[in-house]
């Protein structure tokens, strides 16, 4: 058997959540897997979401941080952050929410400002936790923690494709040496 990894695509706001994107990355890479995240983004010629939607399209888990932003909106006023988990979840990629367990306890400076902020935030954590369970977190350590475990438990109840060392799986060598096998195996 060989040890597989997983892409495992880092969704949130990103200026008030700098400590708590690491915490997650932490989680990620201390589970073996790559994280995949605006932090690494490479300076491209091509609209912004559809290089997102590459990116996530490569991905085997998806991890969704919410605190107390919506985030920056697209032309169409939906944020980038809803609009990734919108195609997250029709690409069928596990989707794994951690909510803010106390977003009144949030700094005003991280949080939603106008009315209008507001409301999009509530409709987009009642849209996320419909008919899923998540996680709740209150610092970058319960996030991190949060994390690790739900990508623990994903990964046992919905595997996923992953990757393996090329110098793990079987050579095209050996292959051939099987196939011919099989093929001895039917004539009799």
């Amino acid at each position: 058997m060989y040890d597989k990894r997983f892409s495992v695509f880092i969704s949130s706001t990103f200026e008030d959540l700098k400590e708590e994107r690491r915490a997650v990355q932490d989680a990620v890479l201390s589970a073996g897997d790559f994280p995949v995240q605006m932090e690494s983004f490479p300076a491209v010629d091509e609209d912004q979401f559809e290089f997102i939607k590459t990116l996530i399209d490569g991905c085997d888990y998806y991890v969704l941080v919410i605190a107390g932003r919506y985030g920056t909106l697209a032309d169409d006023g939906i944020s980038y952050t809803e609009k990734e988990y919108q195609y997250a979840k029709s690409r069928n990629i596990p989707v794994l929410v951690m909510l803010h367990s106390d977003p009144d306890s949030i700094a005003l400076s991280k949080s939603e400002d106008s009315s209008a902020g507001k409301s999009r935030l509530k409709k987009f954590v009642e849209a996320v936790s419909k008919g899923r369970t998540r996680a709740t977190w209150n610092n970058s350590g319960d996030l991190k923690h949060s994390v690790r475990d739900a990508l623990d438990k994903a990964k046992a109840i919905q595997p996923q494709v992953g990757w393996v060392r090329g110098d793990t799986t079987a050579s095209s060598e050996l292959l051939g040496e099987i196939n011919e096998i099989r093929k001895e195996n039917d004539k009799f």
